[in-house]
């Protein structure tokens, strides 16, 4: 018998039918419990997902004989860094299948994705409790924790505003301006391209994206409805805007959007939401603990190890996790 065999390939030469069928075995446990669905898991999302505005993305595979025991994936995005534009790897769907489980396979796949990538590039990921101990021997760093916010009661905040316009896609003329998101921290770039891609073109989900385009510039807030735990919310994706004051209100008048299609909760993920923006649109923090997962971000840069200067703190939200 023949030892485990690792084929790094572009997404784009992979079986993605085979593939999302090992993604729903190796992921069953964990879906069991948090209570959560594998609708996402489909060929169709996949050759979405892994063909972003940047790039084809890589998946690396582990078997043995004809089955696949372990893989990894990672997908090219923009990190906007000190002002400039670089190539950034997102690490995720790992994954093992439950019987191969401790035997340091998952790690020899992330080992064989990091040697792919060129010398200076940015990776970075959304590992699970199960997962992070092989980020962090690959000489990754905890960077920030994903704050979770909840508006309880959209009904007392929320406000349709006249300025605010619905979109089906971003033109040229929607590109977010301003400094309102990110204020000089590592992030993602939200560019007109990105946008479509992330949220227009998704195979899947359906999101309602609003634009404020007045006198201070372009903002830009996208939200979908959604189930989390047996319960139905609207969850904020992206929230751009160029000041506080757009800010309030393109989250209210998504608080209004939830209330007219029946939702009572919003919800959103923020590193940069200021306790001022919070607590003028009613949204409160939510304590990791009580979340189904610790959602942290791990960073590296291609080239460096352990010892490596830390990375600013990134300024993150909702979109830059892919499962929604």
């Amino acid at each position: 018998m023949t030892g485990p065999v690792i084929v790094v390939e572009p997404a784009s030469e992979v079986d993605l039918e085979a593939y999302a069928a090992f993604q729903r075995e190796a992921f069953r446990d964990l879906l069991t419990r948090s209570r959560a669905t594998d609708e996402h898991m489909t060929a169709e999302h996949y050759r979405w997902k892994y063909r972003t505005p940047a790039g084809t993305g890589r998946i690396a595979t582990l078997s043995e004989g004809s089955q696949t025991l372990s893989s990894s994936a990672m997908l090219p995005l923009r990190v906007v860094v000190d002002g400039e534009p670089i190539t950034g790897w997102h690490f995720l769907d790992v994954a093992t299948l439950p019987a191969a489980r401790r035997r340091g396979l998952l790690l020899a796949t992330l080992v064989r994705l990091v040697e792919s990538v060129s010398s200076g590039d940015l990776l970075f990921g959304f590992p699970n409790a199960g997962s992070i101990g092989a980020f962090l021997k690959l000489g990754f760093s905890e960077n920030v924790i994903l704050t979770t916010w909840v508006c309880p009661c959209v009904r007392l905040t929320g406000r349709h505003r006249g300025t605010i316009q619905t979109v089906d896609r971003f033109g040229p003329e929607h590109q977010p301006t301003g400094s309102g998101f990110g204020a000089g921290r590592p992030h993602l770039d939200r560019g007109v391209d990105y946008l479509n891609w992330r949220y227009a073109d998704h195979p899947l989900h359906r999101y309602t994206c609003f634009v404020d385009d007045d006198r201070q510039g372009v903002g830009v807030c996208v939200v979908r409805r959604v189930r989390v735990l047996d319960r139905e919310l609207a969850l904020v994706m992206e929230l751009l805007a160029p000041t506080a004051a757009s800010q309030v209100a393109l989250l209210s008048h998504a608080a209004a959007w939830a209330g007219s299609v029946g939702l009572g909760t919003m919800a959103l993920m923020s590193t940069p939401l200021s306790a001022w923006t919070a607590a003028r649109s009613l949204l409160a923090p939510v304590p990791s603990f009580l979340l189904p997962k610790r959602q942290v971000l791990v960073v590296r840069r291609a080239g460096s190890g352990p010892g490596a200067p830390a990375m600013a703190r990134w300024a993150l939200q909702t979109g830059d996790w892919d499962v929604f």
